[in-house]
């Protein structure tokens, strides 16, 4: 059997993933985007009878197949396997950044053969039970409040509320409102972390991934840009902090940061200088003004030129 599983819900793809690992199975896992995977490995691997379970599963994550057009040979050896895949083994097409382009040929042809499964956001009534049912099975007890301004933080996002959660259990103390302003990240702040850190690593598909979902929230790119801008000097005045050897816990006060915040700040700052934060923060703003100029690119466009020119231009990543 084949599946596709994409959406914009990282902790549903995990879940149908789990679900699939069963005891009984032998698990091949390949990396599509990295550069030595080739679709005959793939195709060999669902051939290959299982030695250790009843059924072989292979795992592709971000197939190369999906993401941008293949020869007509390799066109033609999907082609035949998607026709007659072997009964022994399953094949399951997966990405948590929801790059999959739905217009290609090979996307076209999977799916007339698959079992499709799109993982994307509840709707608001939908995550409001989902939030109550997570602190059930998690064990936490909430004020209803606190219930509240937890759900609008996550803003329908599932991951984010899963994410949150880990944090809320090593709370020793009730949870209240001030706690979860504290404790917990919002939905765009994530998201400017990661586009950050995209861009250090240079991956323009995971950059323009979190440039969506921030699109998702906010009204304009310059929205975003704003956002971004904030998050860079913010990184900025913490590494100055750390600099002259200010302790974490003082760090916390003088920012009024919330834990969770200031580990994603951390993270970030073990690969980026102060240099570099600077750096990046004038190519964001120079990029910013060349693309305005452009009036033939809509917001979006102009957003992804942006990423593609400071991944390709910048370079922020430490010696």
């Amino acid at each position: 059997m084949i599946r596709i599983i994409y959406g914009q819900e990282e902790c549903f793809i995990r879940e149908k993933l789990n679900e699939l690992k069963k005891d009984d199975v032998e698990i091949i896992h390949f990396d599509g985007s990295d550069k030595s995977f080739t679709i005959q490995d793939m195709l060999e691997a669902c051939d290959t009878g299982s030695l250790f379970g009843d059924k072989t599963l292979v795992l592709v994550k971000d197939p190369i197949f999906f993401r941008k057009k293949i020869s007509d040979q390799e066109t033609e050896l999907l082609n035949r396997f998607i026709n007659d895949p072997p009964l022994d083994s399953d094949l399951v097409l997966y990405t948590y950044l929801n790059n999959f382009d739905l217009r290609l040929k090979t996307y076209k042809m999977f799916t007339n053969n698959a079992d499709v499964i799109v993982c994307n956001s509840l709707n608001q009534q939908s995550f409001n039970n989902y939030v109550r049912s997570r602190l059930t099975e998690e064990g936490l007890s909430l004020k209803n409040d606190a219930v509240i301004h937890l759900t609008e933080l996550c803003k329908r996002n599932a991951t984010l509320l899963n994410q949150n959660l880990a944090v809320l259990k090593l709370y020793p103390d009730p949870i209240d409102s001030d706690t979860i302003d504290r404790l917990c990240s919002q939905n765009d702040e994530n998201d400017a972390f990661d586009l950050i850190n995209a861009l250090v690593d240079k991956n323009v598909s995971k950059a323009i991934y979190h440039a969506r979902l921030m699109a998702q929230n906010n009204d304009s790119v310059l929205g975003i840009l704003a956002l971004l801008s904030n998050q860079l000097r913010f990184l900025y005045h913490v590494a100055y902090l750390r600099s002259i050897n200010t302790p974490k816990q003082e760090i916390l006060d003088i920012t009024k940061a919330s834990e969770n915040r200031m580990y994603h700040v951390y993270k970030t700052l073990d690969h980026l200088s102060m240099e570099q934060i600077m750096k990046l923060l004038s190519d964001l703003l120079d990029l910013d003004i060349r693309c305005k100029s452009d009036s033939s690119l809509n917001d979006f466009s102009r957003l992804e030129l942006l990423i593609l020119n400071l991944a390709d231009r910048g370079n922020y990543e430490s010696n």
